[in-house]
């Protein structure tokens, strides 16, 4: 059985230059379940506008999420930075 490539891949090329094709494609259903998960510790809630990160915005705020929630940290970065996508 032959294997998809990616065809943006390139063995020749140092790895930072593959491209963003799996950043910028839309959130995988793991993320959104993450996301979840992690704002419901935090006691907070998503708004519809969660639906439109992609891959790379996820991680993004999957991060953020993953400092308030183990470490207790303040929710202003969330606050500034991924207000869109979260209720307060």
């Amino acid at each position: 059985m032959a294997q998809n490539r990616n065809p943006d891949y390139d063995k020749s090329k140092p790895r930072y230059e593959w491209g963003d094709g799996w950043i910028s494609k839309g959130m995988t259903e793991k993320q959104f379940n993450y996301i979840m998960a992690l704002v419901d510790k935090i006691g907070l809630a998503l708004t519809e506008a969660v639906k439109t990160l992609n891959r790379g915005g996820a991680s993004g705020l999957i991060d953020e999420l993953k400092r308030v929630a183990d470490y207790g940290d303040s929710t202003r970065y969330l606050k500034r930075d991924w207000g869109k996508y979260i209720q307060f």
